[in-house]
């Protein structure tokens, strides 16, 4: 471990901690790695089951909409980052990359070209995602990547800490909200109302939603309310 580096980033983060008058938390962690990483935004994710990310914080739209594409497409950068548990590095996703081309075409038609994504752990397992986002395409610095290594577990961290304005239960909290409990309703529903397992149906439900252009939880709410019945000829590909 760099501890120059590790010291000057924890001097950075006191430093924006105080600059907006509060405690450090992942929030003050995320503008802060916007600043040092010269980003567009940048945001924080739990996944839950199924793949559906679950946002924890983002300095912008921009990043939790990033967060929402990946949800209702069910691949991308962040949510490759955070099965292998390693950094994934995209420079420029305008290149068509066959990894997640439904991702990178719309992420491209949002403004971004630019995505790297890091891994949030404890120990081994992955808790999480730290993403930063740019509207030009190139790499990170060397200095950039060292930085956003040191970031990524300062808010791994700061979401395990329950001493921090953040913790374990913001993480729960944020799995638990109707935003994101209503896609797993609808996914349950859909299940019973077609007769396919768990799986099968959030598929339908994500396959829909990129059909018809909306977000995952945009479906859901629909159908949780009795607005939308999805049925063969809609869900199939």
């Amino acid at each position: 471990m760099d501890i120059n580096r590790s010291v000057r980033v924890w001097g950075l983060l006191a430093d924006e901690a105080r600059r907006r008058g509060g405690p450090l938390s992942v929030g003050v962690a995320c503008h802060a790695a916007a600043r040092v990483l010269s980003a567009e935004g940048v945001s924080v994710a739990t996944v839950a089951p199924g793949d559906v990310y679950v946002s924890v914080f983002a300095t912008n739209g921009l990043g939790r909409r990033l967060e929402e594409l990946q949800s209702t497409l069910g691949e991308g950068p962040g949510l490759q980052s955070y099965v292998d548990g390693a950094p994934v590095l995209t420079s420029d996703l305008d290149t068509g990359d066959k990894r997640w081309p439904l991702f990178g075409s719309g992420a491209v038609e949002m403004g971004v070209r630019a995505l790297f994504a890091f891994p949030l752990r404890s120990g081994t397992v992955s808790i999480g995602v730290f993403e930063v986002h740019r509207g030009g395409p190139g790499p990170m610095t060397p200095v950039e990547l060292g930085d956003a290594l040191v970031l990524a577990d300062v808010i791994s961290i700061l979401l395990l800490s329950p001493e921090s304005s953040g913790g374990r239960d913001f993480i729960d909290d944020a799995i638990s909200s109707d935003h994101h409990a209503e896609v797993y309703q609808a996914t349950g529903m859909v299940s019973v109302h077609l007769g396919v397992s768990l799986a099968d149906a959030l598929a339908r439900l994500r396959g829909y939603a990129f059909v018809h252009s909306q977000s995952i939880s945009a479906v859901a709410h629909e159908i949780v309310l009795g607005r939308l019945r999805l049925d063969e000829s809609e869900t199939d590909d």
